[in-house]
C-alpha cells in the first residue's frame, strides 16, 4: 500500500435470509446490498476504511461500517 493514495470501491450483493442447508424455504426473503466504500492507506502496510451499505430485505437498512486494513 502506498501513503497518501486513497480506493474509492462499489459494493453490490444479493443476500438470502432464512435459507436452510437443504435449499431456500418458503419463509427466505432475498433482498440486494448497494453502497460504497473509501480505503486510505496510513502506513506502508495499515489502511482505514469506512463502507456505507444499504439492504433492501424487509424493511430495509442502511449501515455505515468503519475498520482497519492490515493485508497478510
Amino acid at each position: 500500500m502506498a501513503e497518501g493514495k486513497f480506493t474509492i470501491y462499489p459494493l453490490f450483493g444479493l443476500n438470502v435470509f432464512g435459507a436452510k442447508v437443504e435449499g431456500l424455504d418458503s419463509n427466505s426473503k432475498l433482498g440486494v446490498n448497494i453502497g460504497g466504500g473509501i480505503e486510505v492507506p496510513v502506513a506502508s502496510s495499515v489502511a482505514i476504511k469506512l463502507e456505507y451499505n444499504y439492504k433492501t430485505q424487509g424493511t430495509g437498512g442502511s449501515f455505515l461500517k468503519a475498520g482497519v486494513v492490515i493485508p497478510f
